[in-house]
């Protein structure tokens, strides 16, 4: 899907979605399965209210990280990247931006090092040879865009790739 226009459109803002790949999908209905069995089972079979109210409380605040890290879109303006999440949005200044680049591969062999491996989405810092060192805000990583700044490297997966990273071109400061 391409551009979607917000309600109240400015110019030079432009809104992408943040479509889910099927990794994520399966990851997270895996989660959404098991969480709920082990809850039951946990509190059926396991002696000691404390025990059982510890890992209840567990699995409530892994679903409220999960919630809370979901990727819902983007949001390009003249100075910087927002990445939606469902109670707040992470604000990207584009100072510094040098490249920004299309990279379907661009998460092969990549190393999670803190953050959310699928659940919901793909969060977080990551590394791998090619890329270094890198924040993640993805759910499909096959929507990769590589935007490459002087101090650090973001990886982003909207809607419309190409016309995600040609929007960013223009916010280019070699």
């Amino acid at each position: 899907m391409p551009e979607v226009a917000p309600r109240n459109a400015r110019p030079g803002v432009a809104e992408f979605e943040a479509p889910w790949g099927a990794t994520q999908r399966v990851v997270s209905l895996l989660v959404l399965t098991v969480l709920p069995l082990v809850l039951v089972g946990t509190w059926v079979g396991m002696p000691g209210l404390w025990l059982r109210l510890t890992v209840a409380t567990g699995i409530l605040v892994l679903l409220a990280v999960g919630l809370g890290s979901m990727v819902l879109g983007y949001r390009v303006e003249s100075d910087a990247l927002y990445v939606r999440r469902p109670l707040r949005e992470t604000r990207i200044p584009l100072a510094g931006l040098r490249a920004a680049e299309c990279d379907a591969g661009a998460l092969t062999g990549s190393l999670r090092l803190f953050g959310n491996g699928g659940f919901l989405s793909f969060t977080g810092w990551y590394w791998n040879r090619r890329l270094g060192r890198f924040q993640l805000f993805a759910n499909d990583p096959s929507h990769a865009v590589v935007m490459r700044f002087r101090d650090r490297v973001v990886v982003v997966a909207p809607s419309e790739p190409a016309t995600f990273a040609a929007r960013l071109s223009g916010a280019c400061h070699g």
